[in-house]
């Protein structure tokens, strides 16, 4: 089990690389166009909208018609995207994210956040895969123990005070009749 220095917070965010940011642009690009075609498509049928389809929740997934109003505002985003310059970046600190990322990415061991610390280790599969009781089922045997105890000598103490005013002991436990008692 290898441990990890980072000399940064983990929630240090790397900045995308070219290819997946103009995948994103054009993605989004083409949604916007789709809902203003959709609007605007409204907008200038008002009159044609009395029909109504019922589609049961789900969205249409028929593209919106062509608006002749719009083409020149869409060749204009299209002309905004492939006209885009891009400068490379010289950041050390965005190298080192993107460099300990691809690291991260190839190592074939897990890599594992420690509890309540910035420490991070690496650890082969196989030794997270262990036979022995975790330390919460640990704790939950011990709690069943004690309240077991704990239960039997509410019980007793129940019948004592039941005997010494004169009252029959009730038989049925005191948690399952919806009773709290406390003891000091």
């Amino acid at each position: 089990m290898d441990r990890i220095n980072f000399d940064y917070s983990t929630k240090c965010i790397p900045t995308s690389r070219k290819g997946n940011f103009m995948k994103k642009w054009i993605e989004k690009t083409i949604s916007f166009k789709d809902r203003l075609r959709k609007r605007a498509w409204h907008f200038l049928h008002q009159d044609s909208q009395n029909e109504h389809k019922d589609t049961y929740g789900f969205k249409s997934r028929k593209p919106a018609p062509h608006i002749k109003e719009l083409e020149v505002f869409e060749n204009e985003l299209d002309n905004l995207i492939a006209k885009a310059e891009w400068k490379t970046s010289n950041d050390k600190f965005q190298q080192k994210l993107h460099q300990d990322l691809r690291n991260i990415k190839q190592d074939k061991r897990l890599t594992v956040k420690a509890d309540k610390t910035r420490n991070y280790y690496k650890m082969k599969a196989a030794a997270c895969q262990t036979s022995k009781p975790s330390s919460r089922e640990k704790t939950k045997g011990k709690l069943t123990k004690r309240k077991k105890k704990k239960t039997a000598i509410i019980k007793k103490k129940r019948n004592a005070t039941a005997e010494s005013n004169k009252i029959a002991p009730s038989t049925g436990n005191a948690y399952s009749q919806g009773l709290s008692t406390k003891l000091r």
